[in-house]
């Protein structure tokens, strides 16, 4: 079964992949088009994560915008409500 660590690792690679290291390395600190790759990355890599926990069939934690209220979502699609936080 992968672990954490296996799933961020296939996650940086293919972040990577999408955004080579040696264009970030050309971006100036501070620039907003780095600042955008940087918020690209970031949303880009909680998708890819997301995905991969689950193929891994690992459950996914989640928030759901009608009802106000976080949730877990297992494997087989089932979804639990947090109701003690």
């Amino acid at each position: 079964m992968k672990t954490e660590e296996d799933l961020w690792e296939i996650v940086q690679k293919k972040l990577d992949q999408k955004y080579p290291p040696a264009e970030q390395e050309e971006e100036q600190a501070g620039t907003d088009e780095s600042d955008a790759i940087m918020d690209m990355r970031i949303k880009e890599g909680i998708k890819l994560l997301l995905e991969e926990k689950r193929k891994a069939g690992m459950p996914v934690a989640g928030y759901d915008m009608a009802t106000k209220k976080a949730y877990v979502e297992y494997a087989d699609g089932r979804k639990e409500y947090v109701t003690n936080i």
